[in-house]
C-alpha cells in the first residue's frame, strides 16, 4: 500500500483492511506464519476483499501509535479514496482504535479481535458471542474474541 505498508490481499466482496499485531519483521508473513494468518482470515475472505496490512519497515525508535495510525490513514486515503471497514488484531486493534479516533474520515466500521479482553462485566456477553460483531462472522467463533465497537 502507499507509504510502504506491506500487505497481502485475498477474498471477494467489500473491502476490509485487517491490521495485524506487532511482528518482529514488518513484512508479509511467510511459511507457517502465513499459513496460520490465511487460515485465521479465510472466513472473512469468503465475504470481504481482505487487505491484511502490516506496519511499514524501518520505523524509527520513538514512533508512537499516533504516528503509525497517521501512516495507515494516509495509505487508506490514497489507496481507496473512501472510508473502509477496519479490523485490528492484537496490537493492530490499538492501531485501529487510534486510526478511528484520529482519522474518522477513513473508517466506515471498526472491530477489534484480541485475546486479552475481560471475560466478565458488560463485555462478557459480547465475548461469548465471538464472531457476531458488526461484520457478523460466526465463523470466527473459537478465534480471539471479536468485540462490537458500537459502530
Amino acid at each position: 500500500l502507499p507509504g510502504g505498508l506491506p500487505y497481502f490481499r485475498f477474498g471477494t466482496g467489500p473491502r476490509l483492511v485487517v491490521l495485524r499485531g506487532f511482528t518482529t519483521t514488518h513484512d508479509n508473513p511467510k511459511g507457517l506464519q502465513r499459513t496460520f494468518e490465511v487460515k485465521l482470515l479465510a472466513p472473512l475472505a469468503r465475504r470481504f476483499d481482505v487487505f491484511a496490512v502490516n506496519r511499514a519497515p524501518g520505523l524509527s525508535p520513538g514512533t508512537t501509535m499516533a504516528d503509525i495510525a497517521r501512516q495507515h490513514a494516509a495509505a487508506i486515503r490514497e489507496a481507496f479514496g473512501e472510508p473502509i471497514d477496519l479490523l485490528g488484531i492484537s496490537s493492530g486493534g490499538s492501531i485501529a482504535l487510534q486510526v478511528a479516533a484520529d482519522h474518522p474520515d477513513v473508517v466506515r466500521r471498526r472491530e477489534s479481535a484480541q485475546d486479552d479482553e475481560p471475560r466478565s462485566g458488560p463485555e462478557s456477553e459480547i465475548g461469548e458471542t465471538a464472531g457476531q460483531g458488526a461484520f457478523g462472522d460466526r465463523e470466527l467463533a473459537g478465534h480471539p474474541s471479536v468485540l462490537r465497537t458500537g459502530l
